[in-house]
């Protein structure tokens, strides 16, 4: 909205030249009264009306007949700032800055940054969940709601692997890899702000959710007392300077709502000293 705004502060410079033209004018009329002959105390009254009301239309109106180009400037100007903050998806993000959590033997394969919403939790090392996350608290607890983030970082081992993709899939041949590889392997780009695009490697799996106190996550049918569990995980991971930076969403269904989410956490990765 165009306009003055609506706390009004006073322009103290235009003030003083306004009492400034007013002295002038004042002894300028005193001078033509006193050479006329004019000076009664009607005279005077009304040599006073008129300084008031020229002081008043100079004061006041100046602002609206040379001013209203900057008031204008000025208060759109602010109101694109303002605009600008609320379209900005991530504005009010916190900031999670992981080497000064990081306990491992390597930490320097921790020094970056990232961001997460503010309704959302870390009570763990690189794992963030969703305000209405709940996992299952014992082996008769079947309440599975929300999503998680988790991040793992680690060496990439490419050996002679030529492009991503087939490192990838080859990691999964390697003695160091634990289960069978996921599903819908695809090459992406992924947007970081501070990287740019990268290449990357996009994943969906199902995983099995194992309540505490189970008898064993190797086979889950052996849960005493439990319901077998599945989520939906999609995972998106890149390569840089041989280290290998993987993040995995973990819902209960296949549900969107939490990929761009996702995204935008990968988007705001960034490296630390």
């Amino acid at each position: 909205m165009e306009g003055h705004c609506p706390n009004y502060q006073p322009n103290f410079p235009l003030l003083l030249l306004v009492l400034l033209l007013t002295f002038l004018l004042s002894t300028l009329i005193f001078w033509l009264f006193e050479k006329k002959h004019w000076l009664t105390k009607r005279n005077l009254l009304l040599g006073a009306i008129v300084l008031f009301l020229v002081a008043f239309l100079v004061y006041f109106l100046y602002p609206k007949i040379f001013g209203t180009t900057t008031v204008t400037y000025l208060r759109k100007s602010n109101e694109k700032a303002s605009s600008s903050a609320k379209t900005d998806p991530i504005a009010n993000w916190k900031t999670y800055n992981v080497v000064e959590y990081v306990t491992t033997q390597n930490p320097q394969n921790y020094r970056f940054s990232i961001k997460y919403p503010p309704d959302w939790q870390s009570k763990a090392f690189l794992y963030f969940m969703s305000p209405d996350y709940h996992a299952p608290l014992n082996s008769q607890d079947s309440t599975y709601n929300g999503a998680d983030i988790q991040i793992v970082v680690s060496e990439a081992y490419k050996d002679n692997s030529s492009t991503l993709m087939e490192y990838f899939n080859s990691s999964f041949k390697d003695a160091r890899s634990s289960g069978p590889p996921p599903n819908h392997i695809t090459p992406i780009n992924i947007n970081i702000d501070a990287l740019g695009k990268v290449e990357g490697i996009q994943y969906d799996q199902k995983v099995a959710i194992a309540p505490p106190n189970s008898t064993t996550h190797e086979n889950p049918t052996t849960f005493e007392n439990s319901v077998r569990l599945e989520a939906f995980s999609l995972g998106k991971l890149f390569i840089y300077k041989d280290i290998r930076y993987e993040f995995i969403l973990t819902s209960k269904d296949e549900s969107i709502s939490y990929v761009p989410i996702l995204d935008r956490m990968i988007s705001t990765f960034k490296f630390t000293n």
